[in-house]
């Protein structure tokens, strides 16, 4: 699964967090762990290896939506991972992109659900879409340090994500042209991690913009 270079659908990482498929490779996460400085546990959420569309967070936890089973809280309890099931809402990480700092989130989100997000990981969340679609959290990669988001994000909706994180940023595409970067990079004040078909063009700006702060 990790031989996608969509490495931002199935893991999902924050300042103090890396979780990571069932069935990953000890390679493949001894490296990620050196790369990001934490520690990786094994997930699955839902029964699927989709962690990062389905899930979002910053170092107070992990969001997960509803259809997250008990066998995976119970592992999430175990691994000491601190999480909110939130109700009526599916795909939290295509939605949601936080920091310490503050963060967005998509207008399809509810507000009560946007409350209960905001009470949890203890920011404030700036409703918006972004480049023209709704699905804001899978534009823009955030992390204590910078953030990259969609080449077509307007100059407006760029002083919003600058406002939101705290943060300075770039914009950029992945994985050769990918707007949608927060699906193919992974990130925190630690390190970065791209997916494979990423150019040396694109990873300079993605570096750029992460060690913007």
């Amino acid at each position: 699964m990790l031989s996608s270079p969509y490495i931002g659908v199935f893991c999902l990482a924050t300042e103090n967090a890396l979780i990571v498929p069932n069935g990953t490779e000890e390679k493949i996460i001894r490296e990620m762990e050196a790369a990001l400085g934490v520690r990786a546990k094994r997930q699955s959420i839902a029964n699927s290896t989709l962690i990062g569309a389905l899930a979002a967070g910053n170092s107070q936890g992990i969001i997960v939506p509803e259809i997250i089973t008990l066998q995976e809280e119970s592992l999430l309890k175990k691994n000491g991972v601190r999480f909110l099931v939130v109700d009526g809402v599916m795909a939290l990480g295509n939605l949601v992109t936080a920091n310490d700092k503050g963060g967005i989130i998509s207008p399809l989100v509810p507000e009560k659900a946007r409350k209960q997000i905001e009470e949890f990981l203890k920011v404030k969340l700036g409703r918006m879409t972004i480049a023209g679609t709704d699905v804001a959290g899978s534009c823009v990669i955030a992390s204590n340090s910078g953030f990259c988001c969609h080449p077509e994000t307007s100059k407006g909706e760029f002083a919003e994500l600058e406002k939101a994180f705290g943060v300075k940023g770039t914009i950029s595409t992945a994985n050769y042209g990918d707007g949608f970067v927060k699906n193919c990079v992974l990130a925190n004040s630690h390190g970065i991690i791209v997916g494979t078909t990423t150019s040396v063009s694109e990873l300079s700006r993605i570096e750029e913009g992460m060690e913007a702060d």
